[in-house]
């Protein structure tokens, strides 16, 4: 008997309780690491396609804003063919004003694009004058928003909190009016 209990204990072949037990929680720390690297991968991928995508926006209407500034001679024969509805660049006017401190003259441009049901597209236009020093020079800014759901822009001249969360890509360029004329 004594014999037998001692081929028992020096048998061991098999794995003990502790070792599995061991071995699965290796495995569950190393496809935890590993998830959390994909997931985290596929975040900043998402992110920064969304980002891209607003800046080849952002582009795209600068080049168009800028083809019409410098074939128009004011801001009010520009704004003709921004706001026209038979126009591809189909902006609504929102707001324009004098900033009193700085005698900035703007005028503030909007068009949203839905390119699917659950996402809006804010494109905004602002462009600046000085008055005090009258130039053929105009400060152009285009920001691109995008918003989710039912969240939407609606007055770019008011909501400063949604836009802040929403924004994303800005460009900005000085033009000269009437340049090609």
């Amino acid at each position: 008997m004594v014999s037998q209990l001692k081929k028992i204990i020096q048998n061991e072949k098999g794995i003990t309780l502790v070792e599995v037990i061991a071995s699965f929680v290796l495995l569950i720390i190393i496809l935890f690491s590993f998830f959390t690297l994909y997931v985290q991968g596929s975040k900043t991928t998402k992110s920064s396609k969304s980002i891209v995508d607003a800046t080849y926006i952002a582009q795209t209407e600068m080049e168009n804003a800028y083809e019409t500034i410098t074939n128009s001679d004011s801001l009010a024969t520009a704004e003709k063919t921004w706001i026209t509805n038979n126009s591809e660049m189909g902006y609504s006017k929102e707001c324009s004003g004098i900033v009193p401190s700085t005698s900035l003259k703007y005028s503030i441009y909007k068009k949203e694009k839905k390119p699917n049901p659950n996402t809006t597209i804010t494109t905004v236009m602002r462009i600046t004058q000085n008055q005090d020093f009258p130039t053929n020079l105009s400060n152009v800014i285009i920001n691109v928003y995008e918003t989710e759901g039912n969240h939407k822009i609606l007055n770019v001249c008011i909501n400063e909190d949604l836009i802040k969360k929403a924004k994303k890509a800005q460009m900005e360029n000085v033009v000269e009016w009437g340049v090609s004329k």
